[in-house]
């Protein structure tokens, strides 16, 4: 998870563009109740396994191994 250094736990946007936010366990706390859901899944983040379960409520998936210059080895649900 990202957090603001200077503001830990609020959503910020790091280009300036109107696009992305950094986030943190509060706001995926406050997200997944006001939402009634068990779980978030994510992509287009890929992490090197092809999946990170980041604490109890966030998991991240990318199926494509090699995506640009990272060595990444993508997952198929397998």
């Amino acid at each position: 998870m990202s957090q603001c250094p200077e503001q830990p736990n609020t959503f910020r946007d790091p280009a300036g563009v109107g696009v992305g936010h950094v986030f943190g366990p509060t706001q995926i706390k406050q997200f997944i109740k006001k939402n009634k859901l068990s779980l978030i899944v994510r992509g287009h983040q890929p992490p090197m396994s092809g999946y990170e379960r980041i604490g109890k409520y966030l998991l991240t998936i990318f199926s494509t191994a090699g995506y640009r210059v990272h060595e990444n080895i993508g997952n198929m649900g397998e």
